[in-house]
């Protein structure tokens, strides 16, 4: 699957307030096949944290952004998900295809802002079947799908955990960063955002500044 999109990333960023607020139309074309899109839907936890965590690595890549901004902007974006689903089953409970279309639209925007392509894809879907007024059965599957696939990427566990996960060399690199500018500063502030930056990396519950050096340790 692939997706093209129109968007410049000066556009998408405003230094003062971070927003996931949508600047302009945006474009996307990629093969519609519910074949690939079910297979997406079907990824256990561990494969879909991985993947959301590349596109992660992939956003900080392109819109050039620092840690504490992209883990702000993505909890943005899962608040937004999260607040609109109850105008997903307002929607569903009256039969409103022009709300579903609306909704699913405008979560689809901001995911792709967010280069988060894997997510944009599910909700082009809904998208799209709620513009060709699919069976509100069918929908109302679509849209349980999707938050079962967004409890996924939002679950986490717990640091005593972490022996069955392997943990990429960079991230390894970035928590020894964080344990080292700790140590110097004493930053308190700063330690809380890149522990919840790592956290949300990982998929997992750290608690302390041993929990990082335990990780370290595996």
């Amino acid at each position: 699957l692939s997706i093209e999109e129109n968007i410049e990333p000066q556009n998408l960023i405003k230094e003062e307030t971070p927003s996931l607020s949508i600047e302009k139309e945006i474009t996307i074309s990629f093969d519609d096949e519910f074949e690939e899109i079910k297979k997406l839907l079907s990824l256990d936890k561990n494969e879909v944290q991985k993947i959301i965590n590349e596109d992660l690595k992939i956003a900080a890549r392109d819109l050039g952004i620092d840690l504490d901004m992209l883990e702000e902007l993505f909890q943005d974006l899962l608040k937004q998900i999260e607040d609109n689903k109850k105008n997903f089953e307002a929607a569903l409970l009256k039969e409103d295809y022009e709300k579903l279309h609306k909704t699913a639209h405008l979560l689809k925007g901001a995911a792709l802002n967010l280069r988060l392509s894997n997510i944009a894809l599910i909700l082009k879907m809904i998208d799209e079947e709620s513009k060709q007024r699919t069976s509100i059965k069918t929908l109302r599957n679509l849209v349980n799908q999707f938050y079962e696939f967004m409890d996924k990427v939002t679950s986490t566990e717990n640091v005593s955990n972490t022996q069955s996960i392997t943990i990429p060399k960079e991230i390894k690199n970035l928590i020894l960063q964080t344990i080292q500018n700790y140590l110097e500063t004493q930053n308190e502030k700063k330690f809380q955002k890149d522990k919840k930056y790592i956290e949300k990396l990982l998929k997992i519950k750290i608690n302390s500044i041993q929990d990082l050096e335990n990780i370290i340790k595996e």
